[in-house]
């Protein structure tokens, strides 16, 4: 098992834009947005996920939940490994420490996705470095980070950006595990009555959000409203080209107190026939 972090970070960029979607026009504008609140008709979208960690024991959500941390909250749950992938089926993939054919115990750490549209394309056989995260801000909310890059820690440490097969937040925007962008929120105007801050105090007055996705490169940003999806063009470290499809989950402010964590993302890699990413 490897816990090198990677700290150095050499890419550019090339996005393909796509249009941001408001809110529904005319005189039902409100009815229609989502920060509405008690208005939703369907469960919210999601990045969720699990590890089944070697021992058998699951570091999720519901396992953070259960853990007794005193008036801080539990420790967070979460690691970094890096290994081959052993099985690809959906949205589960499955990661082993310990090469095929070489003196070491096995050690499978299995991730089980459920986001929508989502799919998993690594390729069995792959060498790729997986980082996840799950901790809890309130007694409601449980933020979730996962990000999945090929090859060890060390090929990002020295510069030549890899490349990115999975990234996924949720209940947060930024992700505290390096990825080759940024992401901050951008109001749409939803909001008949607008206010300058929240009723409760919170910073961000409720309405509905776009995800404005920008490269750590400098190129122009991609800016998705809830439920878009768009594509980012990466040249990597190594001048590959790599394309990921990138999902806005939902992203908006309610008028109610402690909810402020409507926000929720994905991105993914490709590989073609040959198993590259594409």
């Amino acid at each position: 098992m490897l816990h090198e972090r990677a700290r150095t970070w050499a890419f550019r960029i090339v996005i393909t834009s796509v249009a941001v979607a408001g809110c529904d026009g005319g005189s039902d504008r409100a009815k229609t947005c989502e920060y509405n609140a008690g208005l939703f008709a369907s469960p919210l979208a999601k990045f969720s996920f699990s590890v089944t960690v070697p021992d058998g024991s699951v570091q999720s959500c519901s396992a953070l939940q259960r853990l007794d941390g005193g008036p801080g909250g539990p420790t967070p749950l979460g690691d970094e490994v890096s290994g081959w992938v052993t099985e690809v089926s959906g949205t589960t993939f499955s990661v082993d420490t310990c090469a095929a054919g070489t003196d070491c115990n096995s050690e499978v750490y299995r991730f089980a996705i459920d986001s929508p549209d989502l799919t998993v394309a690594l390729p069995i056989g792959r060498q790729v470095t997986a980082t996840w995260q799950f901790s809890s801000v309130v007694a409601r909310a449980c933020t979730q980070l996962l990000v999945v890059h090929d090859g060890m820690p060390s090929d990002v440490a020295s510069g030549s950006w890899p490349g990115l097969w999975i990234a996924g937040a949720d209940s947060t925007i930024q992700s505290s595990i390096p990825v080759p962008f940024s992401i901050v929120q951008k109001a749409l105007s939803c909001n008949p009555t607008p206010t300058p801050t929240h009723p409760c105090g919170g910073t961000l007055p409720p309405d509905d959000y776009a995800l404005v996705f920008t490269p750590t490169s400098g190129e122009s940003p991609l800016s998705l409203a809830t439920g878009k999806a768009g594509t980012l063009a990466l040249t990597t470290g190594t001048g590959r080209q790599q394309h990921l499809m990138v999902h806005n989950l939902r992203a908006y402010q309610t008028a109610n107190c402690d909810d402020y964590w409507n926000w929720g993302w994905w991105a993914t890699g490709h590989a073609s026939t040959s198993g590259q990413l594409e």
